[in-house]
């Protein structure tokens, strides 16, 4: 579930064979987390929402049998309310909760909070603050072709056209080996 939420895949995700459900609270969890953010990206904000309230019964059934919560829990139901209702202030402290977990590899949180937080800009029409969370991912993830595609598209945006050719040049050299369905077309 995490790894098809990491690589975007939100058709797999809600084609209702993909994804298989658990009857876990954990793994229930994470189905309702990763079908919760495809809905949302699908623009299925009424289908996002049951999503987080079912995501929400199961914290609440986590609660009973772990002490304490894995922190990992509360970033990622911060982040589906906070990209639900479109939200960047909620976002950014998400961004903040999921940046302080611990490092471990592999990493605890499937994704960087930060991809959200420039999506959401984005889409409500605020590229500087894409670009800045971008730039912050490529700090965090030198190369990454999400934040560099992100970036180059905040840009493009804000009328800085040379330099969005300049980070697409990035990208291009970063994923020159990446599978071609990655690669800009």
């Amino acid at each position: 579930m995490r790894t098809l939420v990491r690589f975007e895949k939100w058709n797999e995700i809600l084609d209702g064979t993909t994804l298989p459900a658990y009857e876990k609270p954990r793994e229930t969890f994470w189905y309702h987390w990763a079908r919760g953010l495809a809905q949302a990206e699908r623009k299925d904000v009424e289908a996002a929402r049951t999503s987080l309230r079912l995501l929400e019964n199961t914290l609440n059934q986590i609660k009973t049998i772990a002490n304490p919560v894995p922190f990992q829990f509360y970033v990622a139901r911060d982040e589906l309310v906070a990209v639900v209702n479109d939200d960047l202030a909620a976002l950014n402290a998400a961004s903040l909760e999921e940046i302080d977990m611990l490092y471990t590899e592999p990493p605890v949180y499937p994704r960087p909070v930060l991809e959200s937080i420039g999506r959401v800009a984005m889409r409500l029409g605020k590229p500087g603050e894409a670009d800045a969370a971008y730039r912050k991912l490529l700090v965090r993830e030198p190369g990454s072709g999400r934040a560099l595609l992100g970036l180059a598209n905040a840009l493009k945006v804000s009328g800085k056209v040379q330099e969005a050719e300049r980070v697409l040049a990035e990208f291009d050299k970063a994923w020159a080996t990446a599978d071609s369905q990655y690669k800009r077309q």
